[in-house]
């Protein structure tokens, strides 16, 4: 691949930077695997980064592999066979193993796989579909081991519509057992979605284990309503956050320092006699506060005038909050940072086309981005895996 147009590119975008103790240190390109993207990106506890990429066939399939790097991002190797099935999300857990989710194109079967062996073998935890309609979104792991999914289940009969659901995956005896933990909407068979999953540790901020999960639901008329709503090990659920200025919760994650919940989504503000409609970026933070509702205190941190698309979110144990994905004028790649988790929020990372799907820190604190560029001589999607070094 000539990799020089494409470091011209990155060099011509640089007045798109922003200057803070983030944008300082330079983006690096740590790896261009063969493929369409890097879908998704996992740090582990032993310092191990994983990249899921996406391997278009010429029947139309996409093939899917792991590669994996033991040196915060500076080498890479596959560690995987090539995967013939859904997978769109890539997590870990505490005890270094990975996860693998996602739904096939018409949402009739989607899979969940486990590796122990850092991505060299994987072992189906689910396959198939118990309802008529599905979609898969998001995917969590407790810290015993239980998984939780994220997404949209279809409700038969007449005026049926997608529900949010919220499906509880755990192990007895070898065999995995899975269970709805949460099915929600605002009407009757009404439009919703749990679209992100995040979970808060045990003893942060004084508190238990618990689980987050935001989306969107639909009221009875209007636009759809930005939801996060949150449980105790699965059981009981309660909605903590249904603003009505936002359209939609896409992305969250909760900060392993204090327990502040992050959340990334969309709000459109109607269009008047004068001006016309504005959708924008919305950043808000959920805090501990024993007095306020539910225990947790919403505060609006950042509002993107231009509409952007948002892929990701990630709150590391420095402290620090990275927003990935995509955004116009012009439109491309863009990673923003906040260095304390607080407002504002700078661009750290961006050039023209291609999307960062997937934001992730290693155990030392370089920030990997995963997604997409355009190649400067064909045109096409290439798979692209950038890193911002530690001073």
């Amino acid at each position: 691949m000539k990799t020089k147009p494409f470091l011209l590119m990155l060099g011509a975008a640089a007045f798109l930077q922003t200057t803070s103790c983030l944008v300082a240190q330079e983006w690096e390109t740590v790896d261009q695997p063969t493929g369409s993207n890097v879908r998704a990106l996992a740090s582990t506890a032993d310092g191990s980064l994983y990249s899921l990429v996406w391997l278009p066939q010429a029947d139309g399939t996409v093939l899917k592999y792991v590669r994996r790097s033991s040196d915060s991002g500076t080498s890479w190797t596959t560690v995987s066979e090539v995967l013939a099935v859904p997978a769109t999300k890539l997590v870990s857990d505490a005890g270094n193993n990975l996860y693998i989710a996602g739904v096939n194109s018409t949402g009739d079967h989607w899979n969940v796989l486990k590796s122990e062996d850092g991505g060299q073998t994987w072992a189906a935890l689910y396959a198939g579909n118990s309802l008529a309609f599905w979609e898969l979104y998001d995917v969590a792991v407790d810290s015993s081991g239980a998984i939780y999914v994220a997404g949209s289940s279809y409700v038969n009969g007449p005026g049926s519509q997608q529900i949010w659901t919220v499906r509880r995956g755990a192990s007895g005896n070898g065999v995995w057992n899975w269970s709805t933990v949460d099915s929600f909407a605002l009407t009757s068979r009404n439009n919703s979605r749990a679209q992100t999953i995040a979970i808060k540790p045990a003893n942060v901020a004084g508190q238990p284990e618990q689980v987050y999960v935001g989306g969107l639901a639909y009221p009875k008329s209007g636009d759809s309503q930005w939801i996060v709503r949150r449980s105790n090990g699965g059981t009981t659920w309660t909605t903590v956050d249904a603003t009505s200025t936002g359209n939609q919760c896409m992305a969250l994650s909760i900060s392993p320092v204090d327990g502040s919940v992050f959340t990334v989504g969309s709000a459109t503000q109607p269009a008047t006699r004068k001006t016309p409609a504005i959708t924008y970026t919305v950043v808000r933070k959920g805090t501990f506060d024993a007095t306020a509702s539910n225990a947790i205190r919403w505060t609006e941190q950042a509002r993107f005038v231009n509409p952007y698309a948002i892929q990701s979110l990630t709150a590391d144990a420095f402290g620090r909050v990275f927003l990935s994905g995509s955004g116009e004028a012009p439109f491309g790649w863009r990673v923003w940072a906040s260095p304390d988790g607080n407002a504002p929020y700078y661009v750290t990372d961006a050039f023209s086309g291609g999307t960062a799907f997937s934001v992730t820190v290693d155990m030392v604190g370089n920030v990997l981005a995963g997604g997409r560029f355009p190649d400067p001589v064909t045109g096409s999607s290439t798979a692209l895996v950038r890193r911002l070094s530690v001073p």
